[in-house]
């Protein structure tokens, strides 16, 4: 069940940025394979760049690997030399099995057919015969909540009906392999919550998945893998945490509000200063996600004040969605504090984030 199922060996592939040397290329590279010359594949001409280069990683049964990195990193590239849609000018990629792909939405649809129709069409281009599918009809239907719309032309479907059509297409094609691209993201909450439970049980069933996608929440919920892309290059190749956390580092650009703010002094209007927020892991060297974190505030008060109640609360990092707050104030606690220097300190028990950069704050 262990066994590898995908084995990628120094892949590389390169695109050229003009039609006009695409063209000139394509042309030469035929004459040089019907001459039985030598491609010269690792070199780049003039316009030609590296979308992919010297990729190598493994996949075995029972494993969901997520793939994340920045927009044209070579993620769908990757994916579609793995299903065959493109070749590499390098390396090897080995597959015991057959695949599933969701990397598009709408591939391999004709918008004249109907959904019923194309049912028949992607699979067979997914391998199944006719009689396979007559048997499976039914329950690709139902799974992709199709009913409705099933006989009706696929140019009338939205993007999320695409995608729930083309998932169950593709899982109930018993594929040994599964790729999906970012489409799942276009899926409705019980779609996605419905391919989140079949995910668990066809990696029980010794399937394999590579899931690509920016949402990081979904890509630590599927996968216990993970490789980071970046210019075309594996940079991370590992757990999922360190890569998510690999992920972040890279992108640091994005611009961080870190600056602890407080009045510029003391007054009766303003008699608390919040001077900063400590998060700190209290079992591993690292603060994870689901463990345990004491959260500390420090603050200087110019007199005892009675009644105070306090809170923090955590946001996303451009500070426009607040994911979760802690306060005594719902809990109707208020506790009194002294003139001078002191400290707030809550421990949680689980801390419910995942892996990522956030905004703290408190009051």
């Amino acid at each position: 069940m262990r066994d590898t199922i995908i084995e990628v060996e120094g892949v590389s592939k390169k695109y050229c940025r003009t039609i006009k040397h695409t063209m000139l290329y394509g042309a030469l590279d035929l004459s040089r394979s019907l001459l039985g010359m030598d491609q010269r594949s690792g070199l780049l001409r003039k316009d030609e760049f590296w979308a992919l280069k010297k990729a190598s990683f493994k996949l075995k049964r029972g494993e969901c690997m997520g793939l994340i990195g920045s927009n044209g990193a070579g993620k769908s590239t990757l994916l579609k030399m793995i299903n065959g849609i493109l070749l590499p000018d390098e390396g090897a990629i080995q597959i015991k099995g057959r695949t599933g792909a969701l990397i598009e939405i709408g591939a391999g649809f004709h918008p004249m057919l109907t959904g019923r129709e194309n049912v028949y069409v992607n699979g067979s281009i997914l391998g199944s015969k006719k009689k396979e599918i007559n048997k499976q009809i039914d329950s690709i239907i139902e799974f992709a909540n199709a009913e409705t719309f099933i006989d009706i032309p696929t140019k009338h479907y939205s993007s999320g009906m695409l995608v729930r059509l083309g998932f169950s297409i593709a899982v109930h094609c018993a594929p040994d392999i599964l790729l999906v691209d970012e489409v799942l993201a276009v899926g409705d909450l019980s779609f996605q919550q419905k391919c989140l439970n079949y995910v668990v049980e066809y990696l029980n069933a010794g399937g394999a998945i590579i899931f690509v996608s920016h949402n990081m929440h979904m890509i630590q919920s599927m996968c216990n893998t993970c490789v980071l892309l970046e210019q075309g290059q594996i940079t991370y190749a590992g757990t999922t945490v360190n890569a998510i956390k690999e992920y972040y580092e890279m992108n640091r650009s994005i611009k961080q509000n870190s600056s602890r703010e407080k009045s510029a002094e003391l007054t009766d209007s303003t008699p608390v200063i919040l001077e900063r927020v400590d998060v700190l892991p209290l079992e591993e060297q690292e603060i994870r996600t689901g463990e345990k974190a004491k959260i500390i505030v420090h603050y200087t008060s110019t007199k005892k004040i009675r009644g105070i109640t306090w809170g923090f609360s955590f946001w996303t990092v451009d500070q426009k969605v607040r994911l979760t707050t802690c306060t005594e104030k719902y809990a109707g606690i208020k506790r009194n504090i002294d003139e001078g220097r002191g400290q707030f300190v809550c421990t949680v028990e689980k801390l419910p984030l995942v892996a990522g950069t956030y905004t703290i704050k408190a009051g």
